[in-house]
């Protein structure tokens, strides 16, 4: 199951009948993958996945990543320095 919402995007992968100690969570720029039963998913570019959260639940690791602001709101003015 994918789903997002205008905050996050959520990705539920089947784990079997594995625990939590039998799984670990890798991420590679925005490549998750689940190692234990080799299950891998690329997220968005607007993905943030320095606050991606993976929950166990019985038979399912569910992935939520928060999205990132647009980019036409992180818009600024960059000064000019001149060196004369």
């Amino acid at each position: 199951m994918t789903a997002e919402t205008e905050t996050e995007y959520l990705i539920a992968l089947d784990v079997g009948g594995l625990e939590p100690t039998d799984l670990s969570v890798v991420v590679a720029d925005h490549l998750v993958t689940v190692e234990g039963v080799d299950e891998s998913v690329e997220l968005p570019s607007d993905a943030d996945v320095e606050w991606l959260r993976a929950l166990y639940e019985p038979g399912v690791i569910v992935l939520r990543a928060p999205k990132l602001p647009h980019a036409d709101h992180d818009r600024r003015t960059v000064e000019i320095i001149s060196r004369s």
